[in-house]
């Protein structure tokens, strides 16, 4: 194994690269069982660049982008902890909870007709969910709580269909919970836990 230092010119090549890919991050993963991708994957390279590449993505941030592309810089930051992450996954958040549903899982994604859980496939919401819980933000409690609200509405049958993401919905806001490790996370854990 080689040491990954990569210079600013290297990572504002990488940002470049996350932002004109518009696939979801899934589509790495969305293959055969027998299939494997060997190619370098450039978000992952973005976010192993370390904490020098986070005021290069928030400078990106600043920029108009595709939605793809806020999302994939704002989880990039998220997964380093930076704060800037949080106001841009808030956000997106707002904007796929806004119905009166939890939305379910969009588009084709191979072998996911089993029971959940099935990390490999969820709904674009709960990635963003995961990766608000990253950022570590009191800020993320009433999105959570909207999630919580959100799946009240659930049936039995709901939290075992891979299509809901009712499972990954609960999972995200627990995880999120456990990492903030905050008091005021408990009373809506509480009202889950009775959902």
């Amino acid at each position: 194994l080689e040491p990954f230092r990569p210079t600013e010119a290297d990572i504002q090549a990488l940002i470049g690269t996350v932002i004109a890919d518009e696939r979801p991050l899934r589509d790495f993963s969305n293959m055969e069982v027998d299939d494997v991708y060997r190619g370098a994957i450039p978000f992952a390279a973005l976010c192993c660049a370390g904490v020098q590449s986070i005021p290069l993505i928030e400078q990106a941030l600043a920029r108009p982008l595709s939605t793809e592309a806020r999302r994939k810089l704002a989880r990039a930051l998220a997964l380093m902890g930076a704060p800037a992450a949080v106001d841009v996954l808030l956000n997106e958040l707002a904007v796929e909870l806004a119905g009166d549903q939890l939305p379910p899982i969009h588009g084709e994604i191979r072998h996911t007709h089993r029971l959940a859980p099935d990390q490999a496939a969820m709904p674009e919401a709960a990635y963003l969910l995961y990766a608000l819980g990253m950022a570590r933000s009191e800020h993320s409690l009433p999105i959570w709580q909207r999630v919580v609200d959100l799946l009240a509405q659930a049936s039995l049958d709901d939290v075992f269909a891979t299509s809901s993401g009712v499972f990954a919905y609960v999972d995200a806001v627990c995880s999120g919970a456990e990492r903030l490790a905050s008091p005021a996370a408990i009373p809506l854990l509480e009202k889950l836990q009775l959902t």
